[in-house]
């Protein structure tokens, strides 16, 4: 094991990436990070924020202005996984090695072979790489492979997006469940790269947004067990992000990375030193390594204790959650650079406010973006829903009687307004209880984050009239109802009320390549009760994209 290194105050700068500062956008100190000498090297008067924490704590920045507190987060890690939300660019990264002051870093492997020895191949006979220098394992290859029976692709989509299961799907077709596997990685990878090929209009400017009103919030799924001796379930992570106006989904990732083999990870990890720093300063911050299971596992002898979502996949690693947040909020303003005002709107999940408030803090300064926290009662029943949507109207009419709204004006606007008023009189900077309850979002509750208190309060009331999660909620029910896998598990009584998940995938690799697929068909494929799918309100295509190009290695050309 080598001895570990001297690390810097706070993780260096990488692909431009630094979050590392304070998270209060009025506070003078936002944005500005700390600084980089060693531990111990930092004068108080030359740096305004503190270091706290140990070796194996959670690292805390605190700000000397606010006082507030953020953890320490290691941009060598959101770089990474940022770039493997964008499939062109993660298809250029495996083939050169991408960690900083190495050098081999940015050279392919087919351009300088002297920097690169072979590593054996991927579980799908992919060859894989290892840099000389740095050690970092690559992955090359085409990621595409030539199908058996290419003709069924189109009956494959079209019977997985509709809830078909697994077997019956091998049924129908008369296929074996190792062909139908192959056919959907196939599909996942056509899918993806189908949407990142179009979403990259986006962010070059070619499709042109003035407003962009983004939801993002998360969804969990399990994972069956696949062992007799040990029958604990497998919680993966979701995070989505869909533009509620049209209802595009932008991203959806899951919290997982088939790439990386744990058996390397953990014997590199082990070698570079990673357990004798600090967790954020590790080269492999992004994935959760054994130990760190170990650390959390409740005592062997007490099973059901386990938390579910800590068992490790039984191949491939998990990434971080706090770790993906910060990369999709990364991914999210590379692609929505153009876009001249960008209003962000996240469910209340630690670390995805602070990730929103990392990731566009140029554009938060600016006042380019707005940042609101969401909170609902998505568990109220729907007799509750409808009580409550009701009483909104009997205080709707009592305000227009009372306040004299002239006519032609909106009545809810004016009530927003008056409600607004007051909330700012009792606590300006408390959440807000937002008046106006319907079935998306009832007894909804918003903290708006980038306040600085010099907008009208006409405009701050139609703000929080749009605040809504309905974009990505919506595709979360889609998700739920069209994917057979991924729908909510039964509660039986012979089970003792416990979930039974007897379509749950066994493998988080599927998980996300049917949510690859399924975005694809959500976005591009399934029009809503106006005509359009999704792609056509954003711009992107002129009409609806057949099943036959979805599933098309050369895709014709959309318009």
């Amino acid at each position: 094991m080598s001895e570990p290194k001297l690390h810097p105050r706070i993780p260096f700068e990488v692909d431009g990436i630094q979050v590392n500062h304070c998270k209060t956008p009025t506070c003078p100190n936002f944005g500005v990070s700390a600084a980089q000498a060693p531990e111990g090297k930092v004068n108080a008067s030359q740096d305004p924020y503190r270091v706290i924490g140990g070796r194996r704590s959670l690292r805390q920045l605190t700000c000397h202005f606010c006082q507030r507190s953020s953890a320490l987060r290691s941009n060598l890690a959101i770089a990474q996984e940022a770039t493997r939300l964008d499939p062109i660019r993660w298809r250029a990264a495996r083939t050169t090695c991408v960690t900083p002051g190495c050098a081999a870093f940015g050279l392919a492997v087919a351009d300088h072979p002297q920097h690169y020895q072979k590593h054996g191949h991927t579980a799908a006979g992919e060859p894989r790489y290892r840099c000389k220098a740095c050690r970092a394992t690559l992955t090359g290859g085409s990621t595409l492979r030539t199908q058996k029976r290419p003709e069924l692709n189109v009956e494959v989509l079209k019977l997985v997006v509709n809830k078909v299961p697994m077997r019956r799907i091998c049924e129908v077709l008369d296929l074996n469940p190792a062909t139908l596997y192959s056919k959907l990685g196939y599909l996942s990878e056509l899918a993806s790269d189908f949407s990142a090929r179009h979403e990259r209009r986006i962010a070059s400017g070619e499709v042109p947004l003035a407003r962009a009103y983004i939801s993002v919030d998360r969804q969990d799924h399990v994972l069956n067990w696949g062992s007799q001796l040990d029958r604990r379930y497998t919680a993966v992570g979701a995070v989505g992000a869909a533009e509620n106006e049209s209802g595009y989904v932008l991203a959806m990732q899951l919290n997982f990375d088939p790439d990386s083999d744990p058996e390397d990870v953990e014997a590199d990890a082990i070698e570079r030193g990673d357990y004798l720093v600090p967790p954020v300063h590790r080269h492999y911050a992004r994935l959760w390594l054994r130990r760190d299971y170990q650390e959390v596992d409740a005592p062997e002898e007490d099973e059901a204790a386990l938390p579910a979502d800590l068992k490790a996949p039984s191949g491939g690693m998990q990434v971080k959650l706090e770790v993906l947040y910060f990369a999709l909020m990364v991914h999210l303003k590379r692609m929505l650079h153009p876009v001249e005002r960008v209003r962000l709107f996240v469910d209340r999940d630690p670390a995805l406010d602070t990730a929103c408030l990392a990731a566009f803090r140029e554009e938060i300064v600016a006042r380019r973006c707005d940042v609101f926290l969401i909170k609902t009662g998505k568990d109220l029943s729907v007799d509750k829903k409808k009580l409550l949507i009701a009483q909104v109207g009997r205080d709707l009419e009592r305000f227009a009687a009372r306040a004299g709204v002239p006519a032609g004006e909106s009545v809810r606007l004016h009530y927003v307004v008056d409600q607004l008023r007051r909330h700012r009189a009792r606590n300006a900077a408390g959440w807000f209880e937002y008046p106006l309850s319907d079935m998306a979002d009832p007894s909804k509750e918003l903290l708006y984050l980038t306040d600085f208190g010099d907008m009208e309060l006409e405009h701050l009331a139609r703000l929080h009239m749009r605040a809504s999660l309905r974009g990505i909620d919506k595709f979360f029910m889609q998700v739920r109802r069209r994917l057979s896998v991924l729908e909510r598990p039964l509660q039986t009584r012979n089970n003792a009320q416990r979930g039974w998940h007897g379509y749950s995938a066994y493998s988080p690799l599927v998980v996300q390549q049917l949510l690859n697929i399924f975005r694809a068909y959500y976005n591009y494929c399934l029009p809503g009760q106006d005509g359009k799918t999704p792609a056509m309100r954003l711009g992107l295509t002129g009409q609806p994209v057949s099943l036959d190009v979805l599933s098309s290695l050369r895709p014709r050309g959309i318009k």
